[in-house]
């Protein structure tokens, strides 16, 4: 029976190829594809009913092949959303012909679920789309300003900070607390040292181009900026390292409750009140477990230095948070929900500060795209500097960790750990937010000693705002 159905799926697969990626594209090509669809349609009917006297599979024909059907009458109405519900079904028949949607409940019927993720992954992930889209809706323009409830969001929230710099620890809680993130809700990660590092390590960063090493002090200030970005580097990966412990770690414990489960059932008097007591409890377990596994499913990088707005005045260092809670929650409708990362502010243009971005094709495929965007929120980022501010989702761990795990490697040359996270930018689904609402700035900087301007790129995408 099993096999009656996966060739079934594989055959009625290599039909629907014919329809959407056709060879022949003369009206003797459409006549065809109209008439292959309305066979489709045809048996669709036939396996349906065999599937009502049958249950053949669990319901799989009559979830694949009803999909199928539908899509194939949509397409004939010009109805251009049934398309990729096709497209998915296909491309899911292609990958084998054992029968993808054996065994699949009959409570599931949306294919583009089936294809693109396990059945129970959405238990597991925010949606942000979904609390953004409720609270756009629900809350004044004036509450969403007062508190971001940026958790609902990010999951975790993790601030990178030296342990001697206590008065940014302080100013950015302060003003996390304006957008109404309390002590607790932002864990501070304690920044590596660079200069406590091996001179070996933090000696593989490449010298600022043209600057000439004529003197023993020059030299002095070269190697103290090294390593600085040596312990940048480290601080960023060690904390990226830990979420995705974390994360592992809160999958590792809801498998182990759900055995637990089990077990207790089939081991269990339903007559006994301690073993209903003991499942209710381990249910509730479960949950919890859950919820942890949500929160490690992303996290929120900052530096101390970072922070959330419109920057209005350089000179006299003035922003505001006007708008910008608005903004953010249109930001998290708009992103995708397979994003690896989002961006809050980053360097974009050669004309902005951190280096000359002219030789980089990513950078130009972004700047392409900022010069089109028309009171949009987010843009696909092909590459960008800085790392002020940024998500990152759990599928995307261990591609960054990969990337940054070449500081564990003896002599492997070293770039700034926001350049090495922008060479990950361009074949991964990286988003930049538009416009940025976060700035980095107005203090004596780690890597430089030197006094930081504000800085918010992109700042002319403001310009474009409307808020609704």
């Amino acid at each position: 029976m099993n096999t009656t159905i996966s060739l079934t799926n594989h055959i009625l697969g290599k039909s629907v190829y014919s329809l959407y990626y056709p060879k022949e594209k003369t009206a003797f090509g459409f006549v065809k594809r109209k008439i292959l669809t309305r066979i489709l349609a045809l048996s669709t009917s036939l396996f349906e009913f065999a599937d009502t006297l049958l249950n053949l599979g669990g319901g799989v024909a009559t979830l694949s092949l009803w999909s199928l059907k539908k899509a194939g009458i949509r397409i004939l109405n010009r109805e251009k959303y049934s398309l990729p519900m096709a497209k998915n079904y296909f491309d899911a028949c292609r990958k084998s012909s054992k029968g993808i949607f054996i065994g699949t409940p009959r409570s599931v019927w949306d294919p583009r679920q089936l294809v693109t993720q396990d059945v129970k992954e959405h238990l597991f992930i925010i949606d942000h789309q979904k609390v953004a889209k409720k609270e756009l809706k629900e809350m004044s323009h004036e509450k969403q300003n007062e508190d971001w409830h940026l958790l609902k969001y990010v999951g975790h929230a993790k601030l990178i900070n030296l342990e001697r710099d206590k008065k940014r620890l302080e100013e950015a809680r302060e003003h996390f607390s304006k957008i109404g993130l309390s002590l607790q809700d932002v864990e501070r990660f304690a920044a590596v040292i660079g200069n406590e590092l091996p001179r070996e390590t933090w000696d593989r960063f490449p010298n600022p181009p043209n600057y000439p090493l004529d003197t023993q002090e020059k030299i002095k200030v070269i190697d103290k900026w090294h390593a600085a970005q040596a312990g940048c580097y480290l601080s960023h990966y060690h904390a990226i390292k830990k979420a995705k412990e974390n994360h592992e770690l809160a999958k590792a414990n809801y498998r182990s409750m759900q055995i637990q489960l089990i077990e207790l059932k089939k081991s269990a008097d339903n007559t006994n009140c301690k073993s209903k007591e003991q499942i209710h409890l381990l249910k509730k377990n479960l949950e919890d477990a859950q919820e942890r596994i949500k929160k490690f499913s992303s996290v929120l990088i900052m530096e101390d230095d970072n922070r959330f707005g419109q920057l209005i005045d350089k000179k006299e260092k003035k922003a505001t948070l006007e708008k910008v809670g608005v903004i953010f929650r249109q930001i998290m409708q708009e992103l995708p929900q397979d994003f690896d990362m989002l961006f809050f502010s980053s360097i974009t243009s050669k004309k902005e500060k951190w280096g000359d971005m002219k030789g980089i094709p990513g950078a130009k495929q972004t700047r392409k795209r900022l010069k089109q965007i028309n009171n949009k929120r987010i843009a696909k980022l092909d590459y960008g500097y800085g790392a002020n501010a940024y998500l990152v989702h759990s599928r995307f761990y261990d591609t960054i960790l990969n990337k940054l795990s070449k500081i564990d490697i003896v002599n492997h040359p070293l770039k700034a750990v926001d350049v090495e996270i922008a060479e990950l930018m361009e074949n991964s689904n990286t988003y930049l937010a538009i416009p940025p609402i976060a700035y980095q700035g107005g203090y004596m900087s780690n890597l430089s000693s030197q006094d930081l301007p504000l800085i918010q790129p992109n700042k002319k995408l403001w310009k474009k705002i409307i808020i609704k």
